[in-house]
Protein backbone atom coordinates (compact mmCIF):
# COMPACT_ATOMS: atom_id res chain seq x y z
CA UNK A 1 0.00 0.00 0.00
CA UNK A 2 0.96 3.68 0.18
CA UNK A 3 3.27 3.23 3.15
CA UNK A 4 5.37 0.61 1.34
CA UNK A 5 8.21 1.29 -1.09
CA UNK A 6 7.01 2.18 -4.62
CA UNK A 7 6.88 -0.90 -6.83
CA UNK A 8 5.20 0.08 -10.08
CA UNK A 9 6.24 2.72 -12.58
CA UNK A 10 3.15 4.72 -11.63
CA UNK A 11 4.00 4.58 -7.94
CA UNK A 12 7.57 5.68 -8.66
CA UNK A 13 6.30 8.63 -10.67
CA UNK A 14 3.96 9.60 -7.84
CA UNK A 15 6.74 9.26 -5.27
CA UNK A 16 8.98 11.58 -7.27
CA UNK A 17 6.21 14.05 -8.00
CA UNK A 18 6.88 13.82 -11.74
CA UNK A 19 3.65 15.23 -13.17
CA UNK A 20 4.84 14.81 -16.78
CA UNK A 21 5.49 11.12 -16.20
CA UNK A 22 2.09 10.74 -14.55
CA UNK A 23 0.40 12.34 -17.54
CA UNK A 24 2.16 9.93 -19.91
CA UNK A 25 1.24 6.93 -17.78
CA UNK A 26 -2.32 7.88 -16.95
CA UNK A 27 -3.73 10.30 -19.46
CA UNK A 28 -7.17 11.60 -18.57
CA UNK A 29 -10.71 10.38 -18.48
CA UNK A 30 -9.96 6.68 -17.91
CA UNK A 31 -12.78 5.70 -15.57
CA UNK A 32 -11.37 2.24 -14.95
CA UNK A 33 -8.06 3.69 -13.78
CA UNK A 34 -9.71 6.46 -11.75
CA UNK A 35 -11.55 3.88 -9.65
CA UNK A 36 -8.64 1.47 -9.29
CA UNK A 37 -6.64 0.68 -6.18
CA UNK A 38 -3.51 1.52 -8.16
CA UNK A 39 -4.77 5.07 -8.61
CA UNK A 40 -5.60 5.44 -4.91
CA UNK A 41 -2.16 4.16 -3.91
CA UNK A 42 -0.43 6.56 -6.28
CA UNK A 43 -2.50 9.45 -4.93
CA UNK A 44 -1.60 8.63 -1.32
CA UNK A 45 2.08 8.24 -2.18
CA UNK A 46 2.17 11.64 -3.85
CA UNK A 47 0.53 13.24 -0.81
CA UNK A 48 2.83 11.47 1.66
CA UNK A 49 5.83 12.86 -0.21
CA UNK A 50 4.33 16.35 -0.29
CA UNK A 51 3.97 16.47 -4.06
CA UNK A 52 0.80 18.53 -4.15
CA UNK A 53 1.02 19.36 -7.85
CA UNK A 54 0.96 15.62 -8.52
CA UNK A 55 -1.99 15.23 -6.14
CA UNK A 56 -3.87 17.96 -7.95
CA UNK A 57 -3.21 16.38 -11.33
CA UNK A 58 -4.31 12.93 -10.19
CA UNK A 59 -7.55 14.32 -8.76
CA UNK A 60 -8.53 17.03 -11.22
CA UNK A 61 -6.70 15.79 -14.32
CA UNK A 62 -6.84 12.01 -14.09
CA UNK A 63 -10.10 12.00 -12.15
CA UNK A 64 -8.93 9.69 -9.35
CA UNK A 65 -11.90 9.14 -7.04
CA UNK A 66 -11.52 10.54 -3.52
CA UNK A 67 -14.86 9.69 -1.96
CA UNK A 68 -13.52 6.87 0.24
CA UNK A 69 -11.63 7.34 3.49
CA UNK A 70 -8.78 5.19 2.17
CA UNK A 71 -8.08 7.59 -0.68
CA UNK A 72 -9.58 11.04 -0.24
CA UNK A 73 -9.77 10.78 3.53
CA UNK A 74 -6.12 9.85 3.90
CA UNK A 75 -5.00 12.62 1.57
CA UNK A 76 -7.21 15.14 3.38
CA UNK A 77 -5.46 14.28 6.64
CA UNK A 78 -2.05 14.65 5.03
CA UNK A 79 -3.06 18.00 3.55
CA UNK A 80 -4.21 19.19 6.98
CA UNK A 81 -0.90 18.17 8.56
CA UNK A 82 0.97 19.96 5.78
CA UNK A 83 -1.15 23.07 6.17
CA UNK A 84 -2.33 22.85 2.56
CA UNK A 85 -5.70 24.54 2.68
CA UNK A 86 -5.78 24.77 -1.12
CA UNK A 87 -5.39 21.01 -1.43
CA UNK A 88 -8.12 20.41 1.13
CA UNK A 89 -10.52 22.67 -0.77
CA UNK A 90 -9.71 20.86 -4.02
CA UNK A 91 -10.21 17.42 -2.46
CA UNK A 92 -13.54 18.34 -0.87
CA UNK A 93 -14.74 19.84 -4.15
CA UNK A 94 -13.88 16.50 -5.77
CA UNK A 95 -15.91 14.54 -3.22
CA UNK A 96 -13.64 13.81 -0.26
CA UNK A 97 -15.56 13.59 3.02
CA UNK A 98 -13.96 15.63 5.79
CA UNK A 99 -16.81 14.87 8.19
CA UNK A 100 -16.41 11.09 8.34
CA UNK A 101 -15.80 9.42 11.69
CA UNK A 102 -12.28 8.47 10.62
CA UNK A 103 -11.19 11.74 9.03
CA UNK A 104 -12.85 14.44 11.17
CA UNK A 105 -11.07 13.80 14.50
CA UNK A 106 -7.68 13.50 12.82
CA UNK A 107 -8.07 16.76 10.91
CA UNK A 108 -9.17 18.55 14.07
CA UNK A 109 -6.30 17.04 16.07
CA UNK A 110 -3.54 17.81 13.58
CA UNK A 111 -4.65 21.40 13.02
CA UNK A 112 -5.45 22.28 16.65
CA UNK A 113 -2.35 20.71 18.18
CA UNK A 114 -0.04 22.53 15.76
CA UNK A 115 -1.82 25.87 15.82
CA UNK A 116 -2.85 25.81 12.15
CA UNK A 117 -5.83 28.06 12.76
CA UNK A 118 -6.78 28.50 9.11
CA UNK A 119 -7.07 24.73 8.71
CA UNK A 120 -8.98 24.40 11.98
CA UNK A 121 -11.46 27.13 11.10
CA UNK A 122 -11.91 25.69 7.62
CA UNK A 123 -12.60 22.23 9.03
CA UNK A 124 -15.19 23.63 11.43
CA UNK A 125 -16.82 25.59 8.61
CA UNK A 126 -17.22 22.28 6.77
CA UNK A 127 -19.50 21.29 9.66
CA UNK A 128 -17.30 18.74 11.34
CA UNK A 129 -19.08 17.64 14.52
CA UNK A 130 -16.82 19.27 17.10
CA UNK A 131 -18.99 18.06 19.99
CA UNK A 132 -18.33 14.48 18.94
CA UNK A 133 -14.78 14.70 17.63
CA UNK A 134 -13.22 17.65 19.46
CA UNK A 135 -12.00 15.99 22.68
CA UNK A 136 -8.53 14.88 21.60
CA UNK A 137 -7.99 18.05 19.60
CA UNK A 138 -8.75 20.31 22.56
CA UNK A 139 -6.62 18.22 24.91
CA UNK A 140 -3.63 18.22 22.59
CA UNK A 141 -3.96 21.92 21.82
CA UNK A 142 -3.93 22.74 25.54
CA UNK A 143 -0.92 20.52 26.22
CA UNK A 144 0.99 22.18 23.39
CA UNK A 145 -0.10 25.66 24.53
CA UNK A 146 -2.05 26.52 21.39
CA UNK A 147 -4.70 28.45 23.28
CA UNK A 148 -6.23 30.09 20.22
CA UNK A 149 -7.04 26.56 19.01
CA UNK A 150 -8.58 25.71 22.38
CA UNK A 151 -10.78 28.81 22.32
CA UNK A 152 -11.92 28.09 18.76
CA UNK A 153 -12.88 24.51 19.69
CA UNK A 154 -14.75 25.66 22.80
CA UNK A 155 -16.64 28.27 20.79
CA UNK A 156 -17.44 25.64 18.16
CA UNK A 157 -19.12 23.42 20.73
CA UNK A 158 -16.51 21.01 22.09
CA UNK A 159 -18.17 18.73 24.64
CA UNK A 160 -16.64 19.92 27.90
CA UNK A 161 -18.31 17.15 29.91
CA UNK A 162 -16.68 14.34 27.91
CA UNK A 163 -14.15 12.59 30.17
CA UNK A 164 -13.94 15.75 32.27
CA UNK A 165 -12.55 17.80 29.38
CA UNK A 166 -13.63 21.12 30.87
CA UNK A 167 -11.86 20.44 34.16
CA UNK A 168 -8.73 19.27 32.37
CA UNK A 169 -8.65 22.36 30.19
CA UNK A 170 -9.15 24.55 33.26
CA UNK A 171 -6.17 22.90 34.95
CA UNK A 172 -3.94 23.37 31.90
CA UNK A 173 -5.10 26.96 31.47
CA UNK A 174 -4.44 27.79 35.11
CA UNK A 175 -0.94 26.32 35.01
CA UNK A 176 -0.14 28.49 32.00
CA UNK A 177 -1.79 31.63 33.39
CA UNK A 178 -4.48 31.70 30.70
CA UNK A 179 -7.05 33.80 32.55
CA UNK A 180 -9.07 34.47 29.39
CA UNK A 181 -9.51 30.72 28.85
CA UNK A 182 -10.56 30.26 32.48
CA UNK A 183 -13.22 32.93 31.97
CA UNK A 184 -14.37 31.35 28.71
CA UNK A 185 -14.71 27.94 30.35
CA UNK A 186 -16.82 29.54 33.07
CA UNK A 187 -19.23 30.93 30.48
CA UNK A 188 -19.55 27.40 29.08
CA UNK A 189 -20.57 25.94 32.42
CA UNK A 190 -17.28 24.80 33.96
CA UNK A 191 -17.67 26.11 37.50
CA UNK A 192 -14.62 27.32 39.39
CA UNK A 193 -16.34 26.67 42.73
CA UNK A 194 -16.49 22.96 41.87
CA UNK A 195 -14.02 20.09 41.71
CA UNK A 196 -12.80 21.55 38.41
CA UNK A 197 -11.58 24.66 40.20
CA UNK A 198 -9.88 22.62 42.91
CA UNK A 199 -8.12 20.55 40.24
CA UNK A 200 -6.90 23.77 38.63
CA UNK A 201 -5.69 25.12 41.96
CA UNK A 202 -3.96 21.84 42.73
CA UNK A 203 -2.19 21.97 39.37
CA UNK A 204 -1.05 25.51 40.10
CA UNK A 205 0.21 24.55 43.53
CA UNK A 206 2.42 21.87 42.04
CA UNK A 207 4.00 24.07 39.38
CA UNK A 208 7.55 25.34 39.72
CA UNK A 209 6.68 28.53 37.82
CA UNK A 210 4.67 30.24 40.54
CA UNK A 211 5.54 33.77 39.45
CA UNK A 212 4.28 33.02 35.93
CA UNK A 213 0.79 31.92 37.00
CA UNK A 214 -0.04 34.29 39.86
CA UNK A 215 -2.79 35.99 37.83
CA UNK A 216 -4.56 32.67 37.38
CA UNK A 217 -4.36 31.98 41.12
CA UNK A 218 -5.89 35.34 41.92
CA UNK A 219 -8.62 34.79 39.36
CA UNK A 220 -9.54 31.38 40.76
CA UNK A 221 -9.64 32.75 44.29
CA UNK A 222 -11.73 35.76 43.27
CA UNK A 223 -14.20 33.47 41.50
CA UNK A 224 -14.79 31.32 44.56
CA UNK A 225 -12.52 28.30 44.26
CA UNK A 226 -12.68 26.11 47.36
CA UNK A 227 -9.61 27.25 49.29
CA UNK A 228 -10.49 25.08 52.29
CA UNK A 229 -9.33 22.16 50.21
CA UNK A 230 -5.88 20.62 50.43
CA UNK A 231 -5.00 22.50 47.26
CA UNK A 232 -6.08 25.75 48.89
CA UNK A 233 -3.84 25.14 51.89
CA UNK A 234 -0.88 24.28 49.69
CA UNK A 235 -1.46 27.41 47.61
CA UNK A 236 -1.58 29.49 50.80
CA UNK A 237 1.76 28.09 51.95
CA UNK A 238 3.39 28.67 48.57
CA UNK A 239 2.08 32.25 48.43
CA UNK A 240 3.67 32.85 51.84
CA UNK A 241 6.95 31.25 50.79
CA UNK A 242 7.03 33.43 47.67
CA UNK A 243 6.42 36.54 49.76
CA UNK A 244 3.10 37.41 48.13
CA UNK A 245 1.35 39.19 51.00
CA UNK A 246 -1.57 40.33 48.84
CA UNK A 247 -2.37 36.78 47.78
CA UNK A 248 -1.89 35.50 51.33
CA UNK A 249 -4.54 37.99 52.43
CA UNK A 250 -6.85 37.01 49.56
CA UNK A 251 -6.59 33.36 50.51
CA UNK A 252 -7.25 34.09 54.18
CA UNK A 253 -10.31 36.14 53.26
CA UNK A 254 -11.55 33.33 51.02
CA UNK A 255 -11.59 30.92 53.95
CA UNK A 256 -8.36 28.94 53.83
CA UNK A 257 -8.02 26.69 56.90
CA UNK A 258 -5.40 28.42 59.04
CA UNK A 259 -5.65 25.81 61.77
CA UNK A 260 -4.61 22.88 59.66
CA UNK A 261 -1.19 21.42 60.28
CA UNK A 262 0.17 22.12 56.79
CA UNK A 263 -0.92 25.77 56.98
CA UNK A 264 1.49 26.34 59.86
CA UNK A 265 4.34 26.02 57.38
CA UNK A 266 3.35 29.42 55.99
CA UNK A 267 4.59 31.12 59.16
CA UNK A 268 7.81 29.12 59.30
CA UNK A 269 8.79 29.72 55.67
CA UNK A 270 7.27 33.13 54.99
CA UNK A 271 9.23 35.12 52.43
CA UNK A 272 11.74 32.35 51.84
CA UNK A 273 11.68 32.97 48.09
CA UNK A 274 10.36 36.52 48.18
CA UNK A 275 11.70 40.03 48.62
CA UNK A 276 13.91 40.63 51.70
CA UNK A 277 11.21 42.50 53.60
CA UNK A 278 8.36 40.14 52.69
CA UNK A 279 9.02 37.67 55.49
CA UNK A 280 8.46 40.11 58.34
CA UNK A 281 5.32 41.55 56.73
CA UNK A 282 3.71 38.14 56.26
CA UNK A 283 4.71 36.90 59.71
CA UNK A 284 3.28 40.04 61.30
CA UNK A 285 0.04 39.63 59.35
CA UNK A 286 -0.35 35.98 60.29
CA UNK A 287 0.46 36.67 63.94
CA UNK A 288 -2.30 39.25 63.90
CA UNK A 289 -4.68 36.46 62.88
CA UNK A 290 -3.64 34.43 65.89
CA UNK A 291 -1.35 31.97 64.16
CA UNK A 292 1.36 30.82 66.57
CA UNK A 293 4.98 31.34 65.69
CA UNK A 294 6.77 28.09 64.91
CA UNK A 295 8.73 26.55 67.74
CA UNK A 296 12.45 26.57 67.32
CA UNK A 297 13.94 23.07 67.23
CA UNK A 298 15.39 22.01 70.57
CA UNK A 299 19.04 21.11 70.54
CA UNK A 300 19.66 17.85 72.37
CA UNK A 301 22.88 17.32 74.32
CA UNK A 302 24.90 14.18 73.87
CA UNK A 303 24.77 12.00 77.00
CA UNK A 304 28.57 11.95 77.13
CA UNK A 305 28.87 15.74 76.91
Amino acid sequence: MADELPETILEKAAASGDVSALKELVGGGDCVFALSEEASVALCIAAEQGHWDAVQYLVTGAGVHVSSDDSGGTVLQLAAVAGRLDAMEMLIAAGANICSARVAPRVLLSSAATGKLDILRFAICQRIDVATYGYAAAQSAAKSAHWDSVEILIDAGANLTEQGLGAQLMAHAAAQNQVAVLALLQTRGVAIDSDAGVLALSTLASTQEWDLCADAVRYLVSEGVNTRSEAGTKTFVIAAICGDLELVKNLVESGVDLESGPAQEAMARAGELGAPDSSAAIVEYLKGLGMPEPEMPKLGLDEDF
